[in-house]
């Protein structure tokens, strides 16, 4: 409970009320300078998680694609709405963002081993 991220308390959320935040020892200023950016940053590496999952996706599920890609700016937008208007603490966002950015550095390297793997392969068929 008293643990913070420059002075955001990670239990405690940007919708709360500012006499809640005081009980705790943070404030809206602490909470939304911490808060916000952690938002847009979950958001975009959502969104970018989800655009890079689309490429091998269309390629091999056509059918699930459109569903993919209308997700890809839905979750973006959920998450925002949901970290600004719902009781979401910053750890949780500090999760999501972690959650996120780790999906798509590994999506990153798996596509580069399965493409890797795959050009080999057509190499020795070639061959």
């Amino acid at each position: 409970m008293n643990a913070d991220l420059f002075g955001a308390k990670l239990g405690n959320w940007l919708s709360q009320s500012a006499a809640e935040l005081a009980a705790f020892g943070t404030d809206h200023v602490h909470m939304i300078a911490v808060g916000v950016p952690l938002m847009l940053i979950a958001s975009l590496a959502t969104f970018f998680s989800l655009r890079s999952g689309l490429t091998r996706q269309t390629a091999t599920a056509p059918e699930a694609a459109g569903i993919t890609k209308l997700m890809m700016y839905l979750a973006p937008v959920g998450m925002l709405v949901s970290g600004a208007f719902f009781p979401v603490p910053i750890g949780v966002l500090l999760y999501f963002l972690a959650t996120n950015v780790w999906t798509l550095g590994q999506q990153h390297f798996l596509t580069k081993v399965v493409d890797r793997e795959e050009e080999t392969g057509r190499r020795a068929a070639v061959e």
